[in-house]
């Protein structure tokens, strides 16, 4: 059969992603001309991608979506030119695949006799969902991402007038409620035939978007060849209304163990396009660390790691030298960098006295952010893995309790023995596009009501961060950081290449290393946006005890947290009594006064 195809794309970026070259690596030999449709700009490397496929490539303005790209791509063909070929396709970059063959699909519907057919469909809806479809409800339709419309359509007059008098688009809701939502009826009731090539009938009780919203079963049961990129990046309350939350991840998961299709093709265009907080939620990107199974013995960790330790207190000193102690038999290399002259040589004694084992290389730095930015630079490149560990902020402060406990915690969660490291290194091995993992944020003693994870505090100072990193200030979303520690956290140097050729654009010729002018604060918010500059995201780690304290405490939470008046009472009420005393009697006077009067 031959076939005429349109592929329309649209980048914000006008970045063409690699899952674009792989759906047209594999539709290609199925097509024997390619017209391909860029609404916007496109970025010269995109555009040789593009090219490989198809000399003719079209760029256009970003007016009338996809609607107006495909009649724009039809009128270039020309109506006389269209007629010496059989099938005409119109598909787009809303999609993902093929996972299965495109071969099994065409074999089937080269079969079929009838006038157009697509891969999925839309099922009936009794009302108009958008308010403007010409039926007042919204009809079974195929999906516009893929149509498929033989030579006995596209050369009727009904075909070339629909084209010709396509009224112009400016909104989504107009391309689905003037377009895609009315194509199939409006052509069915004028006699034409038509198939679903992923056939959904039984589905129409339980979901009207079925590849939306029974994604698994679209794969394991019907092998459809594609899903839309939008199921990553679902709205996480549509996400949580319409099922368990498991949409994307258990898709990931039969992606991996069934089909041949490489999900870091998902991953690198999720990543590069979406906010983090998004990217997190709809990929559950929190795993289990099992500890349970002994690795010391039978598994040898690959990677090449490195631990980096800012010793701001040395009070605290301790704490860490017994959890290096608990690492023995690895193979790691340790640096510690001290933010107190004064202290350096104590430092040194416990060393040479407790961490034989370790090569160990100690440096004096002025803070926190100059350790890590050193390490990024001179050593980085050596490591394939980094732990970063760092002690409280000020040996002066009284240290709470809770402040005790979340240091144990963290640090047993990320480094507890051997088998933990090694859990840690496989996780990595597994996700080539994991750049960092942490902690769960504590859900314990004075933070346990997240009342400081809103960053609005630094919000300002942060977009000057984004800003320079040349990210969009946009990402910035008030909920829980991408890098929820500042105690510590596992990454891979490469995630964090951005940081580290941006400290070399600090360097002078007097000192090794400037410090980059951010809070603390900042700089551990930007490290997740840094990381997915470089095309990285950022995971949560949990071994069991620490995955079953955080459900424990969380559940607690959600029941008593009716109000955030609630929590910022009880929240003064524990740690600010003496405030409260003071504040409410002057309160009650007011009061007094005001009802008096």
């Amino acid at each position: 059969m031959r076939r005429v195809a349109v592929f329309f794309f649209f980048d914000i970026e006008g970045v063409v992603d690699d899952y674009v070259v792989y759906l047209l690596e594999r539709i290609k030999p199925f097509i024997e001309r390619l017209l391909i449709i860029c609404n916007g700009k496109l970025n010269d490397l995109g555009q040789k991608k593009l090219n490989a496929f198809s000399e003719e490539l079209i760029i256009r303005p970003n007016r009338g979506f996809d609607v107006w790209a495909y009649k724009e791509a039809i009128e270039y063909i020309g109506w006389q030119s269209l007629e010496s070929y059989n099938e005409l396709i119109l598909f787009n970059s809303t999609i993902y695949g093929p996972f299965f063959p495109f071969e099994e699909m065409f074999g089937e519907m080269d079969k079929e006799s009838v006038d157009f057919w697509g891969i999925t469909k839309y099922h009936r809806m009794e009302f108009d969902p958008i308010g403007i479809i010409v039926y007042r409800y919204m009809p079974e339709h195929l999906q516009s991402h893929f149509i498929a419309i033989r030579k006995s359509m596209f050369t009727s007059q009904y075909f070339r007038e629909y084209w010709t008098h396509m009224r112009p688009i400016n909104s989504y809701n107009e391309a689905v409620g003037y377009h895609e939502a009315i194509f199939t009826k409006k052509f069915s009731d004028l006699g034409f035939t038509w198939k679903v090539y992923v056939e959904t009938k039984d589905l129409e009780k339980i979901t009207n978007y079925p590849l939306m919203f029974q994604p698994l079963d679209m794969l394991k049961n019907r092998r459809c060849p594609i899903l839309k990129r939008k199921l990553f990046f679902l709205d996480y309350q549509m996400v949580i209304n319409e099922g368990s939350g498991l949409l994307a991840p258990e898709v990931i998961k039969f992606i991996r163990e069934s089909t041949d299709y490489d999900t870091e093709l998902i991953y690198q265009n999720l990543i590069r396009t979406q906010r983090p907080d998004i990217f997190n939620h709809n990929l559950h990107s929190t795993y289990l660390i099992p500890e349970s199974v002994n690795h010391e013995e039978s598994a040898v960790i690959q990677a090449k790691l490195a631990i980096i330790l800012i010793i701001n207190d040395i009070t605290f000193l301790q704490t860490f030298v017994e959890q290096f102690q608990r690492l023995k038999g690895l193979n790691i290399d340790i640096y510690i960098y001290s933010t107190m002259t004064e202290r350096v040589t104590a430092i040194d004694e416990n060393i040479q006295a407790n961490l034989k084992s370790f090569k160990v290389h100690l440096s004096h730095v002025n803070d926190t952010i100059s350790g890590l930015l050193d390490f990024l630079v001179r050593f980085g490149q050596n490591y394939d893995l980094v732990l970063f560990m760092k002690t409280k902020a000020d040996e002066k402060v009284s240290f709470l309790s809770s402040e005790k406990a979340n240091y144990d915690l963290q640090l047993s969660n990320l480094a507890g023995n051997y088998n933990c490291v090694y859990e840690i290194s496989e996780l990595f091995r597994k996700e080539p596009s994991l750049g960092i993992i942490c902690s769960p944020y504590p859900r314990f003693g004075e933070e346990r009501y997240g009342l400081d994870l809103n960053w609005q505090h630094c919000k300002e100072e942060l977009i000057e961060v984004l800003q320079e990193l040349g990210l969009d200030e946009n990402l910035i979303h008030d909920d829980i950081p991408c890098v929820n520690s500042r105690i510590a956290f596992w990454f891979r140097p490469r995630s964090l290449e951005t940081l580290r050729s941006w400290s070399n654009r600090t360097e002078d010729n007097n000192k090794t290393l400037n410090r980059l002018t951010m809070s603390e604060d900042v700089f551990f918010y930007s490290l997740g946006f840094i990381a997915k500059k470089s095309g990285f995201f950022v995971g949560t780690g949990m071994n069991w005890d620490t995955a079953r304290t955080t459900i424990t405490n969380l559940e607690i939470i959600v029941r008593q947290k009716k109000t955030v008046r609630w929590a910022i009472k009880e929240w003064l009420k524990e740690y600010y009594p003496a405030l409260l005393k003071k504040i409410i009697p002057i309160y009650q006077r007011i009061r007094c006064l005001v009802f008096q009067k």
